[in-house]
């Protein structure tokens, strides 16, 4: 079964246009005129036909079109058959057809304007002045033989002559139209032929008005031709794009400056190729002249105007944020190189700030919701702040505030700041009350000015301890900040040396079954051996997890932990797992997955036998790519664990959404079970809220941090599979079995 092209249409009628004008080249005249007419009818007709069929995004230009061809058919009905040598014709019928081509210009502009003002007044310009060096010849070689003849002005040469200097603005309007706002699009293809084989058609009339010559049969064909092309245009599909953003193309200057730089030399050089006839013909060649000059000059003065403001805009986008507006790190840098940002004479006080918990906003409600809030952040900061500073967007969520103000002032602008953003946001489609974090860095009131680049870090590692303080806080870099970071600095500096000095440990906790207490699982503890001391992940996680160090680190704990429990499988009869700690960074690194296979291939062991624990505030970043590693994981075989489980962020739906196998209950929910206070009762219905949800989406608990006899027993009581704590043993550096019910006896006894 057959398809039918949807432009089939669009060529049938133009070939039936060939036909046409193929009858008019062989059929004697007057019978030849009617091939014309027929054609200049229908291919109105076809206009009206393509509109209604294809509908298109601007249809305002075809009925501009379809306008055009009216009156050019209805003018071309009257003048009636073109007699031998175009003896006088009537006045009315020829400014009837002349309406056709500002029609057809004013089309073109419709189709430059939607995505260009400035572009379609521009392009007009230059039509103009191409439009001028066609008077220019047009009076050169038409109308000034038939003024200095004393003509009537229904001498053809008139019409011809006013006719191609119109044909020439619109041809020169088309073109630029058929680069940029139809640029590729066969239905303007056909629209330029058509308006090309109009310019011919016209410039066959004027030569043969010149000669006094023909019967008017090449100019026809041309026309057919023409008429022919409008037709095909409007059926063509592609007419429904033209004009639209997506098939728009940048402005395209240099051709038309080329077809400017012609016209202007042709109207400079033609009238050397006939001597005026008196006075009126210098004066009217003159005035052409002095006008087109004229327009250059105003055309060369507003291009210069315009690449001025061109330039003027880039200079600004370069130095603002394009959605607040704000000053950005650019500007900020150069104003620190201009005026000495930290001068002794004015000490610099320095803000830097983020939106606490934006991240999750831009997840939950989209990033448009995102960017409307930024806006809104960047409103209220500059309000707050006024005068006293300037704010500058410095990416993302964060904005810095520079001040000249003194330490006293600085303060109390950043309690001003929390107070403000303590309130809602009202946006378009949410409220969103959203807290700031603020650090502040201080240049010296003497010495040498303070680099802009320690100022930055010295207030981003404040804000980042007023973070820990808890949100909406503010922090002041100072001497004990500065000991930290220093201390930051140098653990970052030996934790690359870590591995390759072998100075990583594993010690392992025994994670048992609640009813049995046998041990299901060791986790595995990363401890570090540096300067002498055993240190736990709190004194260098945090800083491992801000560098990609902890990918490798990472990387080194699965291989190890593999390693081991591979070995103890060797030596034993029992079938442990082991579980080991992942962070967020890890769960932002595609290769993460062959990681872990390669871990289990090497050491041959089963995927069930690796357990994988990451925290819920590790799902926050890039949710979609830990969601795919995740999944492939846990495809492989391996145990997804919630660690930490009721202190995090979104806990349900990351029930709901993630992969997860095990949930492992906070250490703070257990360690009120087995006393007799009131937190006892609540955090015994969280924890059995906790297990029942849990075993109705078919996942298993694990109860964190058991420490006593009564709270096993409680979680026991509560239907917890597993228990884990410092009851069934301390971590060890080798897999030590969990400590007995009679052991536990004897401990507590």
């Amino acid at each position: 079964m057959s398809t039918r092209r949807p432009s089939a249409p669009a060529w049938l009628f133009l070939a039936g246009s060939v036909v046409a004008a193929t009858a008019v080249l062989l059929l004697p005249a007057p019978a030849n005129q009617a091939p014309l007419a027929t054609t200049a009818i229908l291919s109105t007709v076809a206009i009206v036909v393509g509109i209604y069929r294809h509908k298109p995004h601007l249809p305002a230009p075809w009925w501009l079109i379809a306008a055009a061809n009216t009156v050019s058919t209805t003018g071309g009905m009257l003048l009636g058959r073109a007699a031998d040598h175009y003896p006088g014709v009537a006045l009315v019928p020829q400014l009837i057809m002349l309406l056709a081509g500002p029609l057809t210009a004013a089309a073109a502009l419709v189709w430059l304007r939607t995505y260009s003002k400035n572009t379609a007044r521009t392009v007009a310009i230059d039509s103009a002045l191409v439009g001028v060096g066609a008077l220019m010849a047009a009076w050169v070689l038409l109308l000034s033989p038939a003024v200095g003849a004393g003509s009537s002005l229904e001498d053809p040469r008139f019409a011809a002559g006013v006719q191609l200097v119109v044909d020439a603005f619109v041809v020169a309007m088309i073109a630029h139209v058929a680069f940029t706002a139809a640029r590729g699009n066969r239905a303007f293809v056909l629209i330029g032929s058509a308006t090309i084989l109009l310019l011919a058609s016209d410039v066959i009339y004027a030569t043969d008005a010149i000669r006094a010559s023909g019967d008017g049969r090449y100019f026809m064909i041309a026309a057919t031709l023409s008429y022919g092309c409008f037709g095909a245009a409007a059926l063509n599909p592609g007419m429904a794009k033209i004009g639209s953003v997506e098939s728009s193309a940048p402005d395209r200057p240099h051709p038309r400056f080329v077809v400017v730089a012609v016209a202007c030399v042709l109207a400079s050089a033609i009238p050397a190729t006939r001597p005026p006839f008196g006075i009126t013909d210098q004066i009217v060649r003159a005035v052409i002249l002095v006008t087109l000059i004229a327009g250059v000059l105003w055309r060369s003065e507003r291009a210069v105007r315009t690449i001025a403001h061109k330039e003027s805009d880039a200079r600004h986008r370069a130095t603002h944020d394009e959605l607040t507006g704000l000053s950005n790190r650019a500007w900020l840098y150069a104003s620190h190189r201009r005026h000495g940002v930290g001068a002794p004479a004015r000490p610099t006080s320095l803000l830097f700030m983020d939106l606490d918990n934006f991240k999750l906003v831009n997840d939950s409600y989209g990033h448009r919701t995102g960017d409307e809030l930024i806006v809104a952040a960047a409103e209220r900061l500059e309000d707050v702040v006024g005068a006293i500073g300037i704010v500058h967007r410095h990416g993302g969520d964060e904005f810095v505030v520079t001040t000249h103000a003194d330490r006293l002032a600085t303060i109390a602008l950043a309690e001003q700041i929390l107070a403000a953003f303590s309130k809602p946001f009202e946006l378009s489609q949410v409220r969103v009350t959203l807290s700031t974090s603020i650090g502040i860095s201080q240049s010296s009131l003497h010495g040498e000015p303070a680099d802009l680049d320690d100022l930055i870090r010295e207030a981003d590692s404040a804000m980042y301890h007023a973070k820990s303080k808890g949100a909406g806080s503010y922090a002041i870099f100072d001497d004990q900040l500065r000991e930290r970071a220093m201390q930051k600095l140098q653990v970052t500096s030996a934790l690359r040396d870590a591995l390759n000095n072998r100075e990583f440990e594993l010690h392992y906790q025994p994670i048992v079954d609640a009813t049995t207490e046998r041990t299901a699982t060791y986790e595995a503890l990363l401890r570090w051996r540096h300067k002498g001391m055993l240190r736990t992940p709190g004194y260098f996680i945090e800083v491992a997890e801000s560098s990609d160090i902890i990918i490798e680190i990472g990387a080194w704990a699965i291989n190890s932990a593999c390693e081991q429990l591979a070995r103890f499988w060797q030596e034993t009869a029992d079938r442990p797992a082991v579980s080991v700690n992942l962070s967020a960074r890890q769960l932002r690194d595609e290769s993460f997955v062959d990681v872990v296979a390669a871990a289990l291939a090497k050491n041959e062991l089963p995927p069930s036998a690796l357990w994988l624990e990451l925290t819920e505030t590790a799902l926050i970043d890039d949710h979609d790519v830990a969601l795919t590693i995740l999944n492939s994981l846990s495809s492989m075989g391996v145990t997804i664990c919630l660690d930490d489980f009721g202190i995090g962020y979104s806990a349900l739906s990351n029930l709901n959404k993630y992969p997860i196998d095990i949930v492992k209950i906070d250490k703070s929910f257990i360690a009120t079970l087995g006393s007799d206070s009131t937190q006892n009762a609540k955090d015994r219905v969280l924890v059995n809220s906790i297990e029942a949800m849990s075993n109705a989406l078919g996942l298993v608990t694990v109860a964190e941090g058991v420490e006593s006899t009564d709270q096993r027993q409680q979680v026991r009581n509560i239907g917890c599979r597993y228990a884990q704590g410092w009851l069934y043993g301390l971590p060890q550096p080798r897999f030590a079995p969990a400590a007995t019910t009679e052991s536990i006896d004897d401990l507590t006894h």
